[in-house]
């Protein structure tokens, strides 16, 4: 912008932009009050609930007999619950050996603290 003699001058693209950059403006002013009204709004009523339908014909009878489980992908499940089951068997070893490990720890500072006449 150049000011010369008390007039300012502003080129073609310049007032363009000016005028697009303050609607995009005041579009974007509008669209978040809009929203905001809108979010803080009370809930509309609820309409009451119709009468149940009528009830449908009862379906066919399933066959009878076992079901096969390869067909469900049941197997997969079961080596894996076996699986699960063995790691659990495991873990409760490992248990058993800490619990013993930390009784004979904690019979050997008791000594460690009467002979040493330690408050332990």
């Amino acid at each position: 912008m150049n000011a010369s003699e008390g007039q300012i001058r502003v080129s073609t693209r310049q007032a363009i932009l000016a005028v697009l950059g303050v609607c995009v403006l005041s579009a974007g002013i509008a669209t978040g009050v809009t929203l905001a009204i809108a979010e803080q709004g009370p809930e509309g009523a609820r309409g009451e609930k119709g009468a149940p339908g009528p009830r449908g014909p009862q379906g066919a009878e399933g066959p009878e007999g076992s079901v096969d489980a390869s067909k469900l992908g049941l197997n997969a499940l079961e080596s894996e619950i076996s699986a699960l089951r063995d790691q659990l068997e495991k873990t409760e070893g490992y248990e058993e050996e800490i619990e013993s490990s930390l009784s004979e720890l904690e019979s050997s500072v008791s000594e460690l603290c009467s002979e040493l006449n330690a408050i332990c």
